[in-house]
């Protein structure tokens, strides 16, 4: 351990060998980081099993480590690229929303409450049909946008009416952009008064 392990870390690595030892036969998995060589250090994560003779008697631990330096990197980087994109989204100027190709409410920003009076927990998950949020005029108008998103197209600039949470009004100038996010196909939309 003192040769591979950075004195930090050192500690705990000897406390899960004990963990391991102590559970018998049973594997266990962790991470740490190691020195590769004199200037560098790696993140390895070890797949640990005892070993005994057959009378019983600890004879070792197994260990099989994989290199995921590379791998926590690139974790690290998506969690901020993230967090960066979470931050524009919500403190964007305009209201930003996203929904599924049926229709029903994902996301939205900060904006996109100030503008409908809603909380964004108040629209979750909810058809934008069953919101109230389009006059009954407004309706066969976003359902034929919403056909042109399922077939990965484009729209807008459109305009909308929209009714307020407090039975006021405002009209809107909405696009969408239909996207993937992850394996999700998504709508992102935006609005702006």
């Amino acid at each position: 351990i003192e040769t591979f392990v950075p004195r930090p870390e050192r500690e705990a690595v000897r406390q899960m060998f004990s963990t391991v030892i102590s559970a018998g036969r049973t594997g266990s998995y962790f991470s740490c980081t190691i020195n590769a060589r004199v200037d560098q250090t790696r993140r390895v994560a070890l797949s640990n099993t005892a070993l005994f003779d057959s009378g019983g008697k600890y004879c070792g631990i197994s260990s099989i480590g994989e290199d995921i330096t590379e791998r926590e990197r690139m974790e690290r980087e998506m969690a901020l690229s993230e967090g960066r994109f979470k931050t524009l989204f919500e403190h964007a100027p305009y209201a930003y929303f996203l929904t599924d190709l049926k229709g029903n409410f994902v996301d939205g920003n900060r904006a996109a409450e100030v503008l409908v009076g809603y909380a964004r927990e108040e629209l979750l998950g909810r058809n934008f049909l069953e919101t109230g949020l389009l006059p009954p005029d407004q309706v066969p108008k976003a359902i034929a946008l919403l056909a042109r998103h399922v077939e990965g197209e484009a729209t807008g600039p459109e305009e909308f009416i929209i009714n307020g949470k407090d039975g006021s009004q405002v009209v809107v100038e909405i696009r969408n952009l239909p996207i993937t996010m992850g394996d999700r196909a998504l709508v992102l939309g935006s609005a702006h008064d």
